[in-house]
Formats: structure tokens, sequence, C-alpha cells
């Protein structure tokens, strides 16, 4: 999954399309036209083109932007990436936001492909500083991105992945590990330093693995 908030909204509106592992794209208070938003660095633009980088100010908060970032900011199309993106996208954006107004969510909705879906962030400011704002959009998110995510399944003895660590109770030494169906744990957790969960899987384990694969 890709998220990007404001002008990284567009950053990953723009390249999505183009990452094959991207199975669904966030948003949040992302402008349609990147270019647009070099409106609000003021006399700042003016510094940069001449001198390189310059401190600006956004909706309270201050970044330092170089000259190649307003560069490739201009040279992106973003509506025609979104039409082109074709994956699952989520826009979250407040109908108060001053820095990027919610006409750009507007566009983007219209130019994306279905499935797509629009959440309304309310009252909330541009930057999210409410932590009730922050954590509304975060439930949202994580709510949408289960249906296009694959959560972990519950696994019995046979690892899935490559390298699987689960906990052991109350046994001396409580850390074990499969590894393409190979188990192991330490004998003995006193040659280890650490926590008393027992030595690192990695380290624990690689003595045992490699004897399997003789």
């Amino acid at each position: 999954m890709l998220i990007g908030h404001s002008l990284g909204g567009a950053a990953v509106l723009t390249v999505a399309k183009d990452i094959r592992e991207v199975r669904a794209v966030v948003t949040i208070g992302a402008p349609a036209d990147a270019a647009h938003v070099l409106k609000n660095f003021g006399a700042s633009l003016e510094a940069i083109d001449r001198d390189g980088d310059a401190q600006v100010d956004l909706a309270g908060r201050t970044f330092r932007i170089g000259k190649q970032f307003v560069k490739d900011v201009r040279a992106q199309h973003i509506s025609k990436a979104v039409a082109a993106m074709r994956k699952p996208l989520l826009i979250l954006h407040a109908p108060r936001d001053e820095t990027v107004g919610i006409d750009n969510a507007t566009e983007i909705f219209t130019a994306a492909k279905h499935p797509k879906s629009f959440v309304s962030l309310d009252t909330a400011d541009h930057l999210l500083t409410r932590p009730e704002d922050a954590a509304f959009a975060a439930s949202v998110i994580a709510g949408w991105l289960s249906r296009y995510i694959v959560g972990d399944v519950p696994q019995d003895r046979v690892a899935i992945e490559h390298v699987r660590v689960t906990e052991r109770g109350r046994a001396p030494s409580r850390t074990r590990c499969w590894r393409a169906g190979t188990g192991c744990s330490p004998t003995s957790r006193k040659a280890w330093a650490g926590s008393i969960r027992g030595p690192r899987p990695t380290t624990s384990c690689r003595s045992r693995w490699a004897h399997a694969r003789r």
C-alpha cells in the first residue's frame, strides 16, 4: 500500500501505477494539481529559483525546499496518473482545508476508476494537528485497507513464511523457531546474553538449520 499526505499524496498518486506490488492507495489532503500548491510558497518560490533552496511556510510549519523539488512538482500530471492507476483508492480530505482546497479531492475522485472511496475529515485542518482528527483518519484507513490487504493468518506447526518465531510459555528457553518446516529451540539460555525470553532466534537456530541442510 501507499499512503501520502499533501504533496506526499500527489507523489503516491503519480507513482502507484508504475509499482506492481502496490495493492491500494490512500491520500490525505492531496492536491489534484501539484503545481497549484507552489502558489502557497509565496515569495519563497522566487528565492528557490534564485538561490537553489529556501525556507517555506506551509500551514504553520517550516520546510526547506530545493529547486529540483519545484521542478519535479511542475512536471507532474496527477489527474492523468490517477486515471491510469486502476487501483483501489481512498481519499481523505477536510472541507475546511485552507492549504489544499476540497475541490482537489473532487477532481482526484472524478479522475479515478472504481473501486474508489471518499471520506470527509470534517473540521480537521490540513496537518491534522488535533489528536482526535489523526486518530479518526487512522481508524478509517485501517478499516478500509482490511478489504485489500490480507492480514496475518494463524499458523499451525508448519511455517508458511521463511521464518516463524513463537514463545513456549514458561519453559526454561521460551523461544521456538520454524524455518521451512524445520523446528529448533536452544537447549540452554545460560550461554546467551539478553532477556529472560531466551536468545535471539536467528542466532540460536543458525547451527540447527545449517545441520538440516547437510
